[in-house]
Parts: C-alpha cells; sequence; structure tokens
C-alpha cells in the first residue's frame, strides 16, 4: 500500500569512505611537514649582512638565499661628500655592521650576535664633522680606519674620540689624543 521510500525521490549520498578520510589526514600531515620544514630550515638558508666603509660610510649588503649570493652597493651623503672633498677616489675598507644569526635546528640553538667594530657607532654626519676639524683630512682617513677594527687601542682611542666630540671639538685631535694617553695610567 504505501512505500515510503518511493514517495521521497531520490536520495544523493556522497561518498565519504576511508579513501577521502585517508586523503583528508595525508594532506594536514603534508601540510604540516612543510610548515616545519620550512620555519626550521629555510630561514637558515637566508642571511643579509651589512658593511660600511671606514672611510667613506659607503653601505654594502650582502644576501645569500639557498647558495645563491648577491652583493649591492649604496652611495651616500658622506660618501659624496668625501669623494668632493678629501679623494675622489679609494679603496674600500668595509666593517661590519651588528648583526645576529639563528643557530642550530629542530628547536635546539639560538641566535650568534655579532657587534661592529667602533666605527658603526659613529653617524655619518659626524664622520664629516671630524673630517672638517683635520687640517690633514688623510689623518682623519688613517683614525677612522684605525677604529674599523677591534684592538688593543680602539676602545681608547673611541673613548677620546668621543670626549673630543662631546667636547665642541677643541684643538687638534693629536693634541687631545696625547693629553687623553697621558692621563691613561696603564
Amino acid at each position: 500500500m504505501f512505500d515510503p521510500d518511493f514517495d521521497r525521490g531520490p536520495i544523493l549520498k556522497t561518498a565519504e569512505g576511508p579513501t577521502q578520510r585517508r586523503f583528508g589526514a595525508r594532506s594536514i600531515f603534508l601540510g604540516g611537514l612543510v610548515l616545519f620544514v620550512a620555519c626550521w630550515f629555510v630561514p637558515a638558508s637566508f642571511s643579509s649582512r651589512r658593511f660600511t666603509c671606514a672611510v667613506c660610510r659607503e653601505s654594502k649588503v650582502e644576501t645569500s638565499w639557498l647558495g645563491l649570493s648577491r652583493s649591492s652597493q649604496e652611495e651616500t651623503d658622506c660618501s659624496r661628500w668625501y669623494r668632493d672633498n678629501v679623494e675622489p677616489t679609494h679603496a674600500h675598507a668595509w666593517a661590519s655592521r651588528g648583526f645576529c644569526r639563528r643557530i642550530g635546528f629542530f628547536g635546539m640553538g639560538g641566535f650568534a650576535c655579532s657587534i661592529g667594530p667602533p666605527i658603526t657607532g659613529l653617524s655619518e654626519r659626524v664622520q664629516v664633522e671630524i673630517y672638517q676639524h683635520f687640517s690633514d683630512r688623510l689623518e682623519a682617513k688613517r683614525l677612522f680606519l684605525q677604529l674599523a677594527r677591534w684592538d688593543d687601542g680602539s676602545g681608547r682611542r673611541w673613548s677620546a674620540l668621543e670626549e673630543w666630540i662631546g667636547a665642541g671639538y677643541p684643538g687638534t685631535w693629536d693634541d687631545w689624543w696625547r693629553k687623553h694617553q697621558d692621563l691613561d695610567p696603564s
């Protein structure tokens, strides 16, 4: 008499069997694996290091990604001033700016950081002012080259230079440095 299956019409069923569930689980697993690898290995494969010329303060950036390296240089106001007022050309003395890099992987490791030499703490504007307070600007260049590396005297020389700048550049740098060395008990 009354058959309920025939009165309702066709029923559409979606196939959600074991094959489709495995595909979803596989996709989630592979997506998680790709994310894990990207988080741990890709950042380590990219590096960017910044440098400044101790003499003219031109900037240089060296980047590396997955073994491919690239270097670019850019003039600054100080480098243009140096070219126009001291030497038209010179060999750059690249000083590495401070940087941090990631070390280790799989949740073990951390960061290794390095600070740059004293010259990287000097602004370009002040470097131009220092050049202008030297009668022989090549002597100022020698001073900046000494501040481009860490050695026994660079810390004392840097402190004396900061004091000379703070005092408004009285006298000559040579006199100031001599006086500073006389006051140093070591």
